[in-house]
């Protein structure tokens, strides 16, 4: 069975049916077991309300899509112990506290990150880190 690490931009990419939507279902349905930080939940909330202030989506459609979110079959690890190993690799690398809890997880977990973040993927390859991320964009 194939594992990956999914990230909030993957996530938030299938549920609005974003270009490349399907590669995420492809890479990330059955036969794929995910895992993500619990900072997941948030972060998808938080797109979520910017993607309701751009495109007016009613309150009961934001519902239904965090509710998606909540119920979507992902292991969730507590962020806190993360916390530590993704600053190091934050001041490393030079991306986000926030990105590199994804990334640290998906090495711990030996589960690649699936990500639509092109910025994230290029300096994680530019960085010797380039096993450990799949761009939603190089999937098919």
């Amino acid at each position: 069975m194939r594992r990956l690490t999914l990230d909030a931009s993957a996530l938030i990419v299938r549920l609005l049916r974003e270009p490349r939507a399907e590669a995420v279902e492809a890479l990330a349905g059955s036969g794929t077991t995910l895992a993500a930080p619990d900072l997941l939940i948030l972060e998808s909330a938080n797109a979520i309300w910017k993607a309701a202030r751009r495109a007016d989506l009613g309150e009961a459609e934001c519902d239904e899509l965090l509710a998606e979110v909540m119920s979507f079959d992902v292991d969730l690890h507590p962020s806190a112990p993360l916390a530590p190993a993704a600053l190091r690799l934050a001041r490393e690398i030079g991306e986000t506290v926030y990105d590199c809890l994804y990334l640290v997880l998906a090495i711990d977990e030996d589960a690649p990150l699936l990500t639509a973040d092109r910025r994230l993927v290029d300096k994680a390859r530019a960085t010797g880190l380039g096993e450990h991320v799949v761009w939603i964009g190089e999937t098919g």
